[in-house]
């Protein structure tokens, strides 16, 4: 008889996980309290989907399927939003294995169960959640480690899961580290922090672990600032998004390509969408290019955090 292979259980984005790894960062949970859980687990994936709905270079998607291929790394297979499966290559570092289940892993999940997931930081401001989005490079976690450095408490960093219930946005805390450009972390002051690098591909980026975790596991998403750098058309500063600028900016903010909202149930995808944009404030925050200005710029960040 074989042993079954031991089960870590957390609460990661507000959904019950179990998996049989264990996944730095999330807050353990007590595994009876996992009702209906995504289960992630190492092993073989399909070599491709049946009649696929969406197909590029590296993924395939039907109404319940998800499969997507990082190259040299892993090949990840999402089912109906219960079961995640990796299948690495011998030599995948374990930071890419964990990163890719509790990034594209359970955003995939987490979209096949009817949340949003959007590519997003999410810091702790006054009791509710405020989201930082923008592409790779735009500063969501630069700006969510100076955020906590002004006593705003890390909530989830690069994902962010959204539900709607009773007329709100809810948030729940995820990974409780950061992570950071080289550059970004010069301007922190945190050169001498531990460190936990990241494979090939990520560029100069590390993880950084957080000093101060929200104590709540579960928050109303109030605002969303979509970050981009300043350039000679716009300057740095502040403003809010109206009606469609708006749900632009949150199609913009998914942590999945936008035509991924045609599969699974496409009406109930779009209905939340609309519902979350008349739900929370929306604005852009565009950051000055030179990360030496950034923190000027956050302390007005701050003053509009604290407003409403």
């Amino acid at each position: 008889m074989i042993d079954a292979p031991p089960l870590f259980a957390y609460r990661a984005y507000g959904m019950p996980v179990l998996s049989t790894f264990p996944l730095n960062g999330l807050v353990p949970a007590d595994p009876r309290s996992c009702v209906d859980p995504v289960s992630i687990q190492l092993g073989d994936v399909p070599a491709g989907l049946d009649r696929p709905l969406i197909e590029d270079s590296v993924r395939q998607i039907t109404n319940a399927a998800y499969l997507r291929h990082f190259p040299g790394l892993l090949r990840l297979y999402v089912e109906d939003g219960r079961r995640v499966i990796l299948n690495p290559v011998p030599d995948c570092p374990r930071t890419a294995l964990e990163a890719i289940a509790l990034g594209a892993g359970l955003g995939v999940a987490g979209f096949q169960r009817g949340y949003l997931p959007l590519h997003a930081s999410v810091v702790e401001v006054n009791g509710t959640g405020v989201a930082f989005t923008g592409p790779s490079g735009a500063g969501k976690s630069t700006t969510a480690a100076h955020l906590g450095q002004r006593g705003f408490a890390n909530v989830a960093d690069d994902l962010c899961m959204v539900r709607l219930e009773a007329e709100e946005a809810r948030v729940g805390r995820g990974v409780s580290h950061l992570r950071l450009w080289d550059d970004a972390v010069a301007v922190l002051g945190w050169k001498d922090a531990p460190r936990s690098p990241l494979p090939e591909g990520e560029g100069a980026k590390a993880v950084y672990a957080v000093a101060t975790p929200p104590q709540v596991a579960d928050f109303t998403l109030r605002r969303l600032y979509l970050l981009r750098a300043a350039d000679e058309s716009s300057p740095p500063g502040l403003a809010r998004l109206e009606a469609g600028a708006a749900l632009a900016a949150l199609l913009e903010s998914l942590r999945l390509p936008p035509i991924a909202l045609t599969t699974g149930q496409a009406a109930a995808h779009f209905r939340r969408l609309v519902a979350l944009c008349n739900t929370i404030d929306v604005y852009t925050f565009t950051r000055p290019w030179d990360l030496g200005q950034l923190p000027r710029w956050l302390d007005r960040l701050t003053a509009h955090l604290q407003e409403g």
